[in-house]
């Protein structure tokens, strides 16, 4: 006799599927995005630079500690506003600045490298919360979408 299939039941929880099928839905670029002009970009790019190094300063003159980071809201926008090999760039090029502005901080090359994949990582998943709970399209003009947005 041949081998016994196994009777058709529930099927099987897989928390590993579920997260893999979330992630696929979870998209931190919009395949159908409007097209900008570099302008937006270069944009992003000069504030950030300005924020990072600004914020070190006043951060680093009064051995304090930055409790709220402007530049990762800023690399936000521009990861959520800006073309995708623009905003890939956009991400490479602050995430230098940042590195860069922690060594003029003071800080160890270590240290710098770690803070500022830290500031690209929370930028990046809040950007990603973001396009997940405001829609592909973000536009505030809709109540829910700007609710979300700012119980988010």
């Amino acid at each position: 006799m041949g081998e016994r299939a196994d009777p058709p039941g529930p099927a099987v929880h897989q928390p590993l599927g579920e997260v893999a099928r979330m992630a696929s839905r979870i998209r931190l670029f919009r395949p159908a995005q409007a097209p900008r002009g570099d302008g937006l970009a270069l944009a992003f790019l000069a504030a950030y630079a300005i924020c990072a190094l600004l914020a070190y300063t006043w951060t680093t003159s009064i051995n304090g500690l930055a409790v709220l980071w402007i530049c990762n809201g800023l690399l936000a926008a521009g990861l959520l506003l800006a073309p995708r090999q623009q905003a890939l760039v956009l991400a490479l090029l602050c995430t230098v600045i940042d590195l860069l502005a922690a060594l003029n901080s003071g800080s160890t090359l270590t240290r710098s490298a770690l803070i500022a994949s830290c500031d690209l990582g929370e930028a990046v998943l809040a950007a990603l919360l973001i396009r997940r709970t405001c829609g592909a399209a973000l536009d505030m003009n809709v109540l829910p979408r700007f609710r979300n947005f700012v119980l988010l």
